[in-house]
């Protein structure tokens, strides 16, 4: 099952969520290494998208880098910096149907402003070829 289906049907049997992914390239080093402003940008996100934030973990990396996590009542949240190369990785794992990952990647484009992002979601569960319901 494709993710644009499950967003118009809702979860079928079998599928547990939707994990999306996102690489940004050519993006300002300054930003990629500023926690605080990682942080902000990532939370504003997940409220912007519906989801419910439980809590939220920061990590600044020496020399350079940054991770953040949000734990979401849906999942989580995260965000990977690599200021020396300019690109950063998120990613989003919900078990909601009624996320709408779209404006996350709205909010990532609008705050890192990167010259390339590319976007990829797999379908979780049936993969695995179990049934779960």
């Amino acid at each position: 099952m494709e993710s644009e289906q499950i967003e118009k049907e809702g979860f079928p049997d079998g599928v547990l969520g939707v994990h999306y992914l996102w690489d940004l390239k050519g993006v300002d080093s300054e930003k990629l290494d500023d926690i605080e402003f990682v942080e902000k940008v990532m939370l504003e996100a997940a409220m912007v998208c519906g989801a419910t934030v439980l809590g939220h973990r920061s990590h600044h990396f020496e020399p350079q880098g940054v991770t953040v996590m949000i734990l979401l009542a849906e999942s989580h949240l995260s965000f990977h910096s690599w200021p020396e190369r300019g690109a950063a990785a998120a990613d989003f794992f919900s078990c909601s149907s009624k996320m709408d990952h779209r404006k996350i990647e709205s909010q990532l484009r609008e705050a890192f402003e990167p010259h390339h992002i590319s976007e990829a979601s797999l379908v979780r569960g049936e993969s695995l070829g179990v049934d779960f319901s």
